[in-house]
């Protein structure tokens, strides 16, 4: 529900008011005499997202002679619930490399697949790991097709959403918060911009490191070859497609701005996830 927002005398409507449509959140707080608006509702963000940021930042712990942000991910539901689907997964693993070599991708998949592994998203699981005693599940891999992309033909995501038993790993896992500013404000306040600049985070996701626990919980079944017998990964990173993944890197980066200050908290705040869009009057005072 939006409420009309009227201009008038020392007021005047601008081009950025129009483009908004005339309209803004609610009102909260109509006692507030700090701010015009309630600042967390004119974010749209509610109390529960509140909750969620800060029990996203309490999941992180910082190595700082690694330079590492590991994730414990915050379950609402014991991750005892998850049953070893191995037989699952394998199964769906040997289908599915089937159609990669009938479409003639499979070559292509595994470099995908290769690139991830050198940068060590996915590890082959060791024979002690293998006799870990935890709460064990297996997820598959989504391939997203880009063929505009010639670096990147292939985005391999975690399949976080698989059921077993009716039950799968983003059921237990709390949702991330939304955003602090939405994509349709990001996108406006970019057209108000001389000169603009959009940006991204490279390997946004990957760059938290997972928990043991949290690593059992993201096995995989991978190949190796065209034939052989498939081999157990362990995901060793946050990854694109778990429920918290967005929340947990985003948390990261605010934590890394407010201890070692080399980036504003508000402007680490107006990114959307990993994506970035500024400007300025002058090229000359855009930084990234």
């Amino acid at each position: 529900v939006c409420q009309l927002v009227k201009f008038s005398g020392s007021n005047p409507c601008t081009f950025m008011d129009t483009e908004i449509l005339a309209t803004a959140p609610p009102r909260l707080c109509p006692g507030c005499t700090a701010c015009k608006f309630c600042k967390s509702f004119q974010g749209q963000n509610t109390y529960l997202d509140h909750q969620r940021k800060l029990k996203m930042e309490s999941c992180l712990t910082l190595d700082v002679a690694a330079k590492t942000w590991t994730a414990a991910y915050p379950f609402i539901q014991s991750p005892s619930m998850l049953k070893d689907n191995q037989v699952q997964v394998t199964s769906i693993g040997e289908r599915d490399r089937a159609k990669r070599i009938r479409s003639n991708q499979f070559d292509q998949w595994m470099a995908a697949l290769q690139e991830c592994i050198d940068r060590g998203v996915y590890t082959p699981a060791t024979k002690e790991e293998l006799k870990y005693t935890g709460p064990v599940f297996y997820s598959t891999l989504v391939t997203a097709h880009k063929p505009d992309s010639e670096s990147t033909p292939f985005r391999l995501c975690q399949n976080s959403s698989l059921k077993y038993l009716g039950v799968s790993l983003n059921d237990c896992l709390l949702p991330p918060p939304l955003p602090d500013h939405k994509l349709f404000d990001v996108l406006i306040r970019f057209r108000g911009y001389i000169c603009g600049v959009a940006s991204d985070l490279k390997k946004f996701y990957n760059t938290v490191h997972s928990c043991t626990e949290d690593q059992h919980l993201k096995r995989l079944m991978l190949p190796t070859d065209r034939a052989g017998p498939l081999q157990v990964y362990l995901t060793r990173r946050v990854n694109f497609g778990e429920g918290p993944a967005g929340g947990v890197a985003t948390a990261a980066l605010l934590l890394t701005a407010r201890i070692f200050g080399n980036r504003r908290e508000d402007e680490i705040a107006e990114m959307c996830v990993d994506g970035k869009i500024q400007g300025s009057k002058v090229v000359a005072d855009i930084s990234l």
